[in-house]
């Protein structure tokens, strides 16, 4: 029926490289006044720091295609097949109902703050790409004679971004610990 639609905050984005960017300057600058030992003892904190606002600030997004609707979230994604999507809403953020009673919600999709006005936000734009997908894959017929208990819902848990933070933690604990040369 078309491309894929991913909606994701801007802003957030643009925060997130700020971030990183200054973790690699504030790496940068311990290197070359305090010495690599130094940079070292810096590293798991600069890199949980940018680690994190990767996780938090740039992974998350929200993906409609004719597969049905993927939530990534900073620590789980979830894939909502067509069949087994039952309603959306955008109260607080893009909220998914599956058919077997499940909610999810989309962290890349908030609704706007109290001084968003009338603002759609973005959690309205995503409800509005989910309906306008659904209604187009229906009236195409492709959604006809589909039964939810052959497109299960999946969700996948960010196991690998979980321990790598609790890694670079860890090494932040370490570095702090060991008395500085």
């Amino acid at each position: 029926m078309g491309p894929s639609q991913t909606i994701r905050p801007t802003f957030s984005r643009v925060l997130a490289a700020l971030v990183a960017l200054c973790c690699l300057l504030t790496l940068g600058i311990v290197a070359i006044d305090a010495g690599p030992v130094a940079a070292l003892r810096v590293a798991g904190p600069c890199g949980g720091l940018a680690l994190l606002t990767w996780t938090v600030l740039w992974r998350p997004l929200v993906e409609v295609s004719d597969g049905g609707v993927l939530l990534v979230n900073p620590w789980r994604t979830v894939h909502v097949p067509w069949p087994a999507l039952d309603d959306v809403s955008a109260r607080w953020a893009l909220t998914v109902r599956t058919t077997d009673g499940r909610t999810f919600s989309a962290f890349a999709a908030p609704a706007p703050g109290a001084a968003g006005g009338d603002r759609v936000g973005l959690s309205g734009e995503a409800v509005g790409a989910v309906e306008a997908r659904r209604d187009r894959l229906t009236a195409a017929g492709y959604l006809d004679e589909v039964r939810p208990e052959g497109a299960p819902v999946q969700v996948r848990t960010h196991v690998r971004t979980l321990v790598a933070l609790a890694a670079l933690v860890v090494l932040s604990a370490l570095a702090l610990a060991v008395p500085a040369p």
